[in-house]
């Protein structure tokens, strides 16, 4: 069973890790985060496949590091990626997290003070009210979501590169049915008789 950092799971968070600072710094330009995640994977992949054959000697799984790396988890990762990095980039400069709320500091210390004498005599000002309060929160909601939703989406990327870690583990503990040590020695079928020819014996003249 492979172990540790040499695991398709293991490594896949590792190249997350290393690939989120890059995706931020490329907010808003996608060919140059393209050409990065590209570059970073090989070169990790190359590492630890190099890593892999000198410690474990499993040639077959070193040339599978590579091959999953480059051929299954960058393109999606890529994919997740840029999608987020364009919702980002989309996002209006009054709708970013926590600018929304420095602007509106100062308007709402003075709307509190004037909606609690108001909501004396008019209850209905209660809804307009309530509107005010939580509209600072929803850049940061609108944020969160979005956070989430990307977060999950690496979460389920990272699973299925458990799953083909299982996968491959599997393939490798099956017994191999050609082998005829553990097929065992071939039965042999059932003789086959040929037919019994009958005989005409010519009759005796006397």
């Amino acid at each position: 069973m492979t172990t540790g950092s040499f695991r398709l799971d293991s490594f896949s968070v590792q190249l997350v890790e290393r690939l989120e600072p890059v995706r931020r710094a490329h907010v808003g330009d996608a060919l140059a985060a393209r050409e990065a995640f590209a570059q970073i994977v090989a070169e990790a992949s190359r590492a630890v496949a190099q890593e892999c054959l000198s410690t474990l000697g499993d040639a077959a799984h070193a040339r599978r590091i590579e091959r999953e790396a480059v051929g299954t988890f960058l393109p999606r990762y890529t994919r997740l990626a840029l999608e987020q990095n364009l919702y980002e980039a989309a996002t209006p400069w009054l709708l970013r997290p926590g600018l929304f709320n420095r602007a509106l500091a100062l308007v709402l210390s003075g709307f509190l003070v004037t909606a609690s004498v108001e909501l004396v005599r008019r209850p209905w000002v209660a809804v307009l009210y309530v509107f005010v309060v939580l509209a600072p929160l929803l850049p940061e909601l609108r944020s969160w979501s979005s956070r989430s939703r990307y977060q999950a989406q690496l979460q389920e990327l990272t699973d299925d590169m458990l799953q083909l870690q299982r996968a491959d583990e599997a393939l490798s503990a099956s017994p191999d049915l050609d082998d005829p040590a553990i097929s065992g020695p071939a039965v042999a079928g059932p003789a086959v008789v040929p037919p019994r020819r009958e005989s005409r014996s010519e009759p005796q003249q006397t």
